[in-house]
């Protein structure tokens, strides 16, 4: 009579842990797709199914991803496992908190985590010529940004999400010297994805070096989605290259039409040593610079559904773009809006063949000119918001050259910096180059073209971008 209740007691006191057992694996179980849970397996059998480990993660025909040498390896860093994702079964999530470095980036800036990344990269190559990628491709992922406890980000602190970077940048720069200038210098960012407080959102940067310069474009002057809709959403990104000398660059962003290029987009750069060539990579994550002491926050971010096929119509990614919600016939410019932008050459040697089609019927007539200066500023738009007059020389122009005869006081454009610069008036063509201040100690290059013909006036004007959205401009007016 005793033994029954204890053994009923005994049964129950085993279902109940065996309950407790079961939770876990139950809610383990879940996934979520665009932030909802939906159906799914467990976490086992998926990691088994699509054979993701560790912090590597699997995708379509781009091999797996690596973890980079400097990645800060926090025990948040970089997560595979996770459930949160977009359209396959597993997101990359990384997270990079206020101070996170390692590796080299904790010895650069001037203390410990100015700099800091926890990134993944791809190196597999579809030939075996090639450390990188080569030829037309076509690219897509997803990213998702969370700002929740993006806290005191202000300032020049910027996160990059997202890169193609040059290999052997060194074998770059000893073929090219002026692949470094007094401001700028060659880091082989062939493509990424910026964004910092002073922008309007998420940016595109770019640069390259050749024989004839350095190029540059900003991701300040050139953004491919709003601050405003950046955050706490899904993004999907297409990306249609001709890698090389004579390419093309198309991206989609949601389907959309944002950016595009032509010309030259990447280096091919012949590695003796290993019998192959070296060009771009891909890395995604979280990178940081010129993090503020203040900054107290972190940024976490996911990655899904990376893929590279060599036509859009190739059967796993189109299928991919099929389940994002695109197709490829229906890729294009949506919103009247797209960014077509050359880079800019930072440094470039000035030929009037270059700019024949600027040329006026008329040349530039010798003679005793006041040289006037001016400091343009612009905004976002490429619309003029200041226009200031800072002062002026005098000169006479005799058989194209120029030589000063009478240096006023210009505090923003040094004296030494103003006597040095090239000018050369011939085939219907003003162009200057020069090192030129605006109040900074670091010179930069200024290069400036326009047509020999007078205004309204009768006076000639050129001008030249100093940075990204600073020009100098010279009025020449005929003195009796």
């Amino acid at each position: 009579m005793i033994l029954k209740p204890l053994c009923t007691i005994i049964n129950l006191m085993r279902l109940i842990i065996t309950l407790l057992l079961l939770i876990p694996s139950l809610s383990w179980g879940l996934t979520f797709k665009d932030g909802k849970q939906v159906d799914g397996s467990s976490s086992t059998s998926t990691i088994s199914k699509n054979g993701q480990s560790g912090k590597s993660y699997k995708t379509i025909n781009w091999g797996n991803t690596e973890e980079h040498g400097s990645d800060s390896k926090k025990k948040w860093s970089q997560d595979v496992k996770n459930e949160f994702t977009r359209i396959t079964n597993f997101s990359h999530r990384f997270e990079l908190r206020a101070k996170d470095c390692g590796g080299d980036d904790c010895s650069r800036g001037s203390y410990e985590g100015e700099f800091g990344r926890t990134e993944a990269g791809l190196h597999f190559s579809s030939s075996d010529q090639h450390i990188g990628e080569h030829g037309e491709n076509w690219y897509a992922w997803s990213f998702y940004l969370d700002n929740s406890e993006l806290k005191t980000f202000t300032d020049e602190h910027l996160f990059s999400l997202g890169q193609f970077k040059q290999m052997y940048t060194d074998e770059i720069k000893k073929t090219y010297l002026h692949c470094e200038t007094a401001k700028d210098d060659f880091a082989g960012v062939t493509f990424m994805f910026k964004y910092k407080p002073n922008h309007d959102g998420l940016g595109v940067s770019r640069e390259y070096c050749n024989e004839k310069g350095l190029y540059k474009i900003n991701s300040k002057k050139n953004v491919v989605i709003d601050k405003s809709d950046l955050f706490n959403k899904w993004h999907d990104i297409i990306l249609h290259v001709k890698w090389g000398e004579d390419g093309f660059m198309k991206l989609f962003v949601n389907g959309d039409l944002q950016y595009t290029e032509k010309g030259y987009i990447s280096s091919q750069v012949f590695l003796s040593k290993k019998n192959k060539y070296g060009s771009p990579t891909f890395r995604y994550g979280v990178y940081s610079n010129n993090v503020p002491k203040k900054y107290s926050g972190k940024l976490v971010a996911f990655y899904d559904g990376l893929a590279r096929a060599k036509k859009c119509t190739d059967q796993k990614f189109s299928t991919l773009l099929n389940e994002l919600g695109y197709d490829c016939d229906n890729l294009g410019d949506k919103d009247g809006f797209v960014i077509n932008v050359q880079p800019r050459c930072l440094n470039c040697k000035l030929e009037a063949s270059n700019y024949a089609s600027l040329a006026s019927d008329k040349n530039f007539e010798d003679g005793k000119y006041k040289i006037e200066w001016y400091w343009i500023e612009l905004n976002n738009d490429g619309e003029i918001v200041k226009n200031v007059n800072l002062g002026f020389d005098e000169a006479i122009v005799k058989d194209s050259k120029l030589t000063f005869t009478k240096f006023s006081t210009i505090n923003d454009i040094r004296k030494k910096n103003r006597e040095k610069i090239d000018f050369q008036a011939k085939d219907g063509l003003i162009m200057i180059e020069g090192n030129l201040d605006l109040a900074s100690t670091d010179t930069e290059k200024v290069n400036m073209v326009g047509p020999s013909k007078k205004d309204e006036d009768g006076n000639y004007y050129v001008e030249g971008f100093w940075s990204d959205d600073e020009k100098i401009g010279i009025l020449f007016k005929p003195l009796k």
